[in-house]
């Protein structure tokens, strides 16, 4: 039998509800709905409640729907966000406080509690339910989406500092002025010639740096 992996995750949630919450989700009474895509922020799931839509009475058009990020492939992670978003979406509570506390204790979850943070007894039984799955259905039909690793840039200098060494006055030139005025350095009010820092200069305007020094401009 060949399911797609939101149905998956969805005889998933039974099987949570069979060994992790002891029925307590009440799933005959609820309607959901569960979908892979992008979550918030760092978010690897979240849910969204008929409640939270802009008329009253739409519970038979928008049902409960549960969240799964996409770039999650392994199902144990998977079936731990599952988990934790369950007791949002089944048990009418707001992720805050010392009831939302007292739940996430009786379901073996512990602190910090606004993440998905089981301890091993509640890693056995959702273990438990996956094996049930996975016996029945077969392994999660889905892998997560791999991106390619980004590799950061080389930030290029675009501003240099240049100093008179004679009475210490300071000033920043952009490179596109230094580059139209051949690299050459101005003259301070004092008479004494400017010297521009050449520390972190490219290659490409290396040639008119003095080779025994780190600045140009005497």
């Amino acid at each position: 039998m060949q399911i797609t992996r939101e149905e998956w995750a969805q005889h998933l949630v039974d099987a949570l509800d069979t060994h992790l919450f002891g029925g307590d989700l009440d799933l005959i009474h609820h309607q959901y709905q569960i979908g892979f895509g992008r979550c918030k922020g760092k978010r690897e799931c979240e849910v969204v409640q008929p409640s939270e839509a802009e008329d009253i009475g739409m519970d038979d058009f928008f049902p409960t729907t549960i969240a799964l990020d996409w770039k999650v492939g392994d199902v144990e992670k998977i079936a731990v966000n599952l988990a934790f978003i369950c007791v949002q979406a089944f048990l009418n509570i707001k992720p805050k406080g010392k009831q939302y506390k007292r739940i996430m204790d009786k379901y073996y979850f512990e602190a910090p509690y606004n993440e998905p943070n089981p301890s091993q007894y509640c890693k056995d039984l959702i273990q438990t339910a996956i094996g049930d799955v996975e016996k029945q259905y077969g392994k999660f039909p889905g892998k997560a989406v791999k991106f390619p690793a980004k590799t950061a840039k080389e930030k290029k200098k675009t501003r240099f500092n240049i100093f008179c060494p004679g009475c210490g006055f300071e000033l920043v030139a952009s490179k596109k002025m230094l580059e139209k005025n051949n690299w050459n350095a101005p003259t301070c009010a004092c008479g004494t010639k400017m010297i521009i820092e050449m520390d972190d200069i490219d290659e490409k305007n290396k040639e008119n740096k003095d080779k025994e020094g780190s600045h140009i401009g005497n």
